[in-house]
């Protein structure tokens, strides 16, 4: 009996064992991991946004106006995070811009060549052509490539593809060409006349007004197109109405044949024979204004993107870098001879070929830069230096046709889409052509200053002052100051201190209007009592 109830208490306790382990606690209990140990890369920083701020100064800027500081707050918070989310969008332009290793070294386009990709290759080409020498232009997007040749040979491609659009002859001189607001229409200066044609080389307009040009430039912004003719006058056409718009002889001594603008405000600049570049505005009779830049002849110039720094050369085998800003020349460089191209890139590389060489020079306006970068020796003299844009490749028109090599770091490796858009397609290429011309700028904003739209035009205010008291009967208030409120003002304690303090001061006043009347009376009652006929006077109230 004794053996049988340990029998079953074995049983028993064989049943209950593995019930109460599951609820044991492991002998090593894992630790539980830390935020940093699950974040192998550490916490992510805010971003600060800073870069993408107009100006940091004036975010912490205060005012004894509680009402403006309370809204100045508000616009800066507001600004604080539209830069914070400007950076983080930053994840939406993943490729970087191309460079070359500033090691005082100057490379050539066979060491490019060897570290380039096969893709990057492929934008490496060559034309030979007959009809030159060639002027060769890219568009806005960079997509499209045409090339003119003074005997008449006019033809555009496709520089992604290589395939021709059009090709056709003209069976004139040609002295320049270029494209218009888009690859559908393209401005060619012929002998006598200008011709706009398309892009399946059909004739859209003759320009009767531009004859005999010797160059031409557009301003995108503005839809005009600039030109310079044999005679020296300056013209304007607006190419959105068919109409020109400004016609004045330049009255500096010598032909022109520099001619370059400014993307930022559209000025115009113009080099001449005596070693002077005169900028133009349609909305002035003359130059707005005049730089003495070389002693000898001035052969070409160039403006920056951002329009802050000017490129000149002239045929002393000079070549000067002058500050837009400031109106002072920054470094001056000796090359062998004299640029007879320059040409700026979107980052703000610097070509410039002289006989059959052709060299980049990366920030000339700095001090530190003394050689170029690269160095590529043509066959022939090349006539035309043209960037493609988004794209580090420069192209070189020559007489016997069009040569294409690369550049690393020239073009800007993220286009906006909202512009200029090289794959997009026809309903696309409508509807920017459309906004481009709702969002035309109008000639008068085209001056030296680039924050002329930032600004209050007093003539234009004085104008809706005017309509505006005709037509309601009175004019705004625009020297209005607003009243500087200290806090406390409003408080119950206040105001009655604040109505105690009128009513002496109301009383005070009072009273001494009180004394220096008594003291007038007395005075004429004195005067009464020494004349007889005092009562007949009238007697003061």
């Amino acid at each position: 009996m004794a053996s049988k109830r340990a029998f079953l208490q074995g049983i028993q306790d064989e049943n209950i064992e593995p019930r109460t382990r599951r609820f044991e606690e492991p002998e090593n209990p894992a630790k539980k991991a830390s935020k940093d140990e699950k974040d192998r890369f550490g916490p992510t920083p805010a971003p600060s946004g800073k870069e993408f701020l107009r100006d940091e100064k004036k975010i912490n800027m205060k005012t004894a106006h509680i009402r403006l500081q309370k809204d100045l707050k508000t616009v800066n918070k507001r600004a604080k995070n539209a830069s914070q989310k400007a950076e983080m969008l930053k994840i939406l332009e993943p490729t970087e811009y191309g460079a070359m290793r500033k090691t005082g070294k100057i490379y050539s386009q066979k060491e490019i060549e060897s570290v380039a990709d096969v893709q990057t290759m492929q934008k490496k080409f060559s034309l030979d052509l007959d009809m030159g020498p060639y002027i060769a232009r890219y568009d806005s997007s960079g997509r499209h490539l045409l090339l003119a040749g003074e005997l008449g040979h006019v033809a555009m491609i496709d520089h992604y593809t290589k395939m021709p659009k059009c090709e056709f002859s003209v069976k004139e001189k040609i002295s320049d060409a270029i494209f218009l607001q888009n690859e559908k229409l393209m401005a060619i200066a012929q002998k006598k006349w200008t011709y706009v044609y398309d892009n399946q080389g059909t004739e859209i307009h003759c320009l009767k007004k531009t004859d005999r040009v010797n160059k031409m430039n557009y301003l995108p912004y503005h839809f005009l197109l600039a030109s310079i003719n044999r005679l020296n006058y300056l013209s304007y056409i607006d190419i959105s109405i068919g109409k020109e718009i400004y016609c004045k002889r330049v009255s500096e001594e010598g032909s022109l044949n520099v001619i370059c603008n400014n993307r930022t405000n559209g000025i115009i600049h113009l080099g001449h024979t005596t070693g002077t570049v005169t900028l133009w505005s349609p909305n002035s009779d003359k130059f707005v204004a005049k730089m003495l830049c070389h002693r000898s002849n001035l052969i070409s110039a160039s403006v920056s993107n951002d329009g802050k720094y000017m490129a000149t050369s002239s045929q002393d085998a000079s070549l000067k870098i002058w500050d837009l800003r400031t109106w002072k020349c920054l470094t001056t460089k000796r090359l062998p001879r004299g640029a007879h191209q320059l040409q700026y890139s979107q980052r703000g590389l610097l070509a410039a070929s002289f006989a059959n060489v052709v060299e980049l020079w990366k920030h000339p306006w700095e001090e530190e830069c003394r050689q170029p970068i690269m160095q590529y020796k043509t066959a022939l003299v090349p006539t035309t230096l043209e960037f493609c844009p988004y794209e580090d490749v420069l192209g070189i028109g020559s007489k016997k046709g069009f040569e294409s090599i690369l550049a690393p770091g020239a073009g800007e490796p993220n286009p906006d889409s909202w512009q200029y858009n090289p794959f997009q397609t026809k309903k696309q290429r409508a509807e920017t052509e459309v906004r481009m011309l709702l969002e035309k700028a109008p000639v008068d904003t085209i001056c030296l200053d680039p924050n002329l739209l930032a600004k209050l035009d007093q003539d234009a205010a004085e104008v809706f002052d005017e309509e505006q008291l005709k037509r309601v009967g009175f004019k705004p208030d625009r020297k209005f100051e607003p009243r500087v409120r200290k806090r406390g003002k409003g408080k119950t304690g206040a105001k009655e201190a604040r109505k105690s303090k009128m009513r002496e001061a109301a009383f005070k006043k009072h009273l001494v209007a009180k004394r220096e009347k008594e003291s007038k009376q007395k005075i004429v009652k004195g005067e009464q009592a020494k004349n007889v006929l005092a009562r007949f006077m009238k007697k003061d109230d």
